[in-house]
């Protein structure tokens, strides 16, 4: 667990950037993975949903990306990992760290499935939360 000082000089320095990008506007998702996004707001947030997390648990990280999250959780929480994502070149990059990932839909049963940042692109998320609803043992976050 971070310290309240490390947290909150996290928090200034992800809200005072100079030049702040808004990665959520893009046009080439598999551009977009190109570069790594991770920021300390990244840091913060795994550590956040690790909580939440029992220890060995198995986990779909649904919109992975570069699966910042799933190494986190993997190496603090011990927890078996899976990712998916629509873009091939995340998949790409997880699978080069040694994890797994596919561009494919939910069809297996996890403890616990995560949507961190998706649900809000999603045209019907309320539908997307139910189906994972019958794919999680522990819950969906």
């Amino acid at each position: 667990m971070f310290s309240l000082h490390f947290t909150l000089s996290m928090i200034w320095r992800a809200l005072t950037e100079k030049d702040p990008q808004f990665e959520e506007l893009f046009f080439d998702y598999n551009e977009y993975h190109k570069t790594s996004k991770m920021s300390p707001l990244s840091i913060l947030r795994a550590s956040l949903i690790s909580e939440w997390i029992k220890p060995g648990s198995s986990i779909l990280d649904v919109g992975c990306g570069e699966g910042f999250l799933m190494e986190y959780l993997l190496r603090e929480k011990n927890c078996k990992v899976f990712g998916i994502d629509i873009s091939r070149k995340a998949i790409e990059i997880v699978r080069s760290k040694g994890m797994e990932g596919e561009v494919r839909d939910i069809d297996e049963k996890y403890d616990y499935i995560l949507f961190v940042e998706v649900l809000e692109h999603l045209k019907y998320p309320h539908k997307v939360l139910v189906e994972a609803c019958k794919h999680a043992n522990e819950g969906s976050l």
